[in-house]
Formats: C-alpha cells, sequence, structure tokens
C-alpha cells in the first residue's frame, strides 16, 4: 500500500491547483459581473440621454420651417415699411391741416364781428 502515499499528495496537490485555479476564476467572473453590471448602466444612461435630445432635436425648427419664418420676416419687413410710408404722408397731411387751421383761426380772431 504504499503506491497510495504518493496518489494521495499527487491528488491532494491537484485538488490545491484546481481549487486555487476555480477560486481565481470564481473571483475574476465576479469582478467581471461588476464591469459587466457597470456597463450595462452607462449604456442605459447613454440610451436615456440621446433619447432626450432626440426629443429636444424633434422640437427644432426644420429647414422648411425656418425658410417660412424667413419669407414671413420679409412680408413683415415690407408691410412695415408701407406703413411707415402712411404715416409719413398722415403726418404732412395734418402738418398742411394744422397750418389750415392756424390760418382760418387767425383769420377768424382778426376778423370783426
Amino acid at each position: 500500500m504504499e503506491w497510495i502515499d504518493p496518489i494521495t499528495k499527487i491528488a491532494s496537490l491537484v485538488f490545491s491547483i484546481f481549487a486555487m485555479a476555480f477560486a481565481g476564476w470564481t473571483a475574476r467572473n465576479k469582478r467581471n459581473d461588476q464591469r459587466l453590471k457597470d456597463v450595462e448602466k452607462d449604456v442605459r444612461d447613454t440610451q436615456t440621454e440621446v433619447a432626450q435630445v432626440k426629443e429636444v432635436v424633434a422640437q427644432l425648427p426644420t429647414a422648411k420651417d425656418m425658410h417660412e419664418m424667413q419669407i414671413t420676416i420679409t412680408e413683415t419687413r415690407g408691410a412695415v415699411r408701407e406703413i411707415k410710408t402712411m404715416i409719413r404722408s398722415q403726418s404732412e397731411n395734418m402738418t398742411r391741416l394744422e397750418k389750415g387751421l392756424g390760418t382760418v383761426t387767425q383769420y377768424l380772431m382778426e376778423s370783426p364781428k
């Protein structure tokens, strides 16, 4: 039974090596699991941020909207110019009327009663 003692030692050595390898593999798997969870959280956070950016971008005016706004602004500028011209014309008319009324008032004030 002398042959059992070396087999026991070899089996013990093999088992010890296997146990250390298994412990290292398990620890590495736990670290990898944690890293994987961290990466998954980062991906979820990034997906949320991308979704928020998409919402904001979807609300921005399109090129067509910008073109329509530009046309509206141009039309508004033209209308304002027309109104300015009308106001100047009305102002000139009011000045003439004031002068005429001043003349009539002066005539009435100076004429005998």
